[in-house]
């Protein structure tokens, strides 16, 4: 079932308008884990702003579930490079605004936030607030702030750029783990290669000429992923594979038509 689809999707600003992407065209199927790589610039941000519904296409148009994305939605949840938690309130009163806004009553709310806390490794800590707490903890309550208001599709941008190594390899695998049941899709937008093929079951790359999705890499891998997958030789191979697309485009652009899928063999 296509969760989501961009149907012929143009985004264009500035006087006079200049093109960030122009007449893209994919699908997301319920479940997947789709990545967006490419150089900076290219429209991977732009493409989930679209999917949020935070920002109309220029021309085309994107669905979820066949229907058209007009505004934001509580069916879609975005989870910022920043953590963007409000500082005035506790951990507690973070995770649980989202339900609060949905209408829950308070004991709804506190059995959200004692499920999303235990989730994401945060037991213990409802009542500090966010200056209290490290950068990796705040992203986790990020993370649960978002995942607590229910959504069907999580969007993601760069949401572990701000972390050390060991602390994003952390969130990965907590972030795999609640996504292992594919009751949710997520599109995630990431700079980091390595990061992009651990996550996902598809990666986007995308280019600047032209604009837009370039190549898909089928990364093949099953959904439960081990932290020693990353040492693994095919992991090893995808990752270089996906290297070399994005290296190609950031040296010339590409030549090859859009959307063409590279298998990973």
């Amino acid at each position: 079932m296509k969760e989501l689809e961009f149907r012929g999707v143009s985004v264009a600003f500035g006087t006079p308008l200049s093109p960030v992407f122009e007449q893209m065209s994919f699908d997301v199927e319920r479940g997947e884990v789709i990545s967006l790589v490419g150089p900076s610039g290219c429209g991977k941000t732009t493409t989930l702003a679209v999917l949020g519904g935070f920002l109309r296409p220029s021309s085309g148009s994107a669905l979820m579930r066949g229907v058209e994305i007009r505004g934001a939605s509580h069916e879609r949840g975005l989870v910022f490079q920043e953590h963007c938690l409000f500082p005035w309130l506790t951990v507690r009163g973070n995770v649980a605004f989202g339900p609060r806004m949905q209408g829950a009553g308070k004991s709804e709310q506190q059995v959200a936030v004692k499920e999303w806390l235990k989730r994401v490794g945060l037991e213990g800590q409802e009542d500090k607030y966010p200056f209290e707490l490290s950068v990796g903890m705040m992203q986790r309550v990020g993370i649960a702030r978002v995942l607590a208001a229910q959504p069907d599709v999580l969007l993601l941008d760069e949401p572990f750029a701000a972390l050390d190594t060991e602390r994003r390899y952390d969130l990965q695998d907590m972030l795999l783990s609640l996504l292992n049941d594919r009751t949710r899709t997520a599109v995630v937008a990431t700079h980091d290669l390595e990061e992009a093929v651990f996550l996902s079951d598809r990666v986007f790359v995308f280019g600047t000429s032209p604009k837009g999705i370039r190549e898909v890499l089928r990364v093949g891998l099953p959904r439960s992923r081990q932290p020693e997958l990353r040492y693994e030789s095919e992991f090893t191979r995808l990752k270089a594979k996906l290297v070399e697309l994005v290296r190609a485009e950031i040296r010339s652009g590409s030549a090859t038509p859009v959307g063409q899928t590279v298998a990973p063999t």
